[in-house]
């Protein structure tokens, strides 16, 4: 995912299970994602909350949105699905990353930094974090910022390739 490039997280909620629901090729209508903003060929990452901590499921790729009028309804076809689910590695966690990789001073900080999207950085584990607008705390989709992703992919490496570049 180019840096500048927006993109979107879809978060399954601990009561469901989106293992069971994604498939790597199949196209799925989300009724309840949010049509504004998005647009074809925007990516999509799968997130997974749980009650302990998240996990990253895989990625896809928007194909359509319902109908102009219509607030809900993102059609996304799954590209990857990872075999195991990936613990999301927050630095406030004090987990140490799956991969031994050890992030950098400034995203070991970054429970203090500014994220674009605070609502994406409190479900990641940043607990610092709450959104300014409470009732998008339990929205399936949150919009992932070029700059957001890179700090993604500073706490875990391995994230790059869900996305082929």
């Amino acid at each position: 995912m180019e840096q500048q490039q927006g993109g979107w997280v879809f978060v399954g909620f601990p009561d469901e299970h989106l293992r069971s629901i994604l498939r790597a090729g199949a196209t799925q209508l989300w009724d309840d994602a949010r049509t504004i903003g998005k647009a074809p060929g925007q990516p999509v990452f799968f997130l997974q909350t749980r009650e302990r901590g998240a996990a990253w499921l895989g990625s896809g790729i928007v194909r359509q949105v319902e109908e102009r009028w219509k607030a809900f309804g993102v059609y996304v076809e799954t590209w990857v699905v990872l075999p195991r689910l990936l613990p999301v590695v927050a630095p406030e966690t004090g987990a140490p990353p799956p991969s031994g990789h050890r992030p950098s001073d400034s995203v070991r900080r970054l429970g203090s930094a500014a994220w674009e999207n605070r609502t994406l950085a409190a479900r990641l584990g940043f607990t610092e974090f709450r959104s300014r607008t409470p009732y998008l705390e339990e929205a399936r989709d949150l919009r992932l910022s070029g700059s957001d992703w890179a700090v993604v992919c500073e706490l875990q490496p391995q994230l790059r390739t869900l996305w082929p570049e």
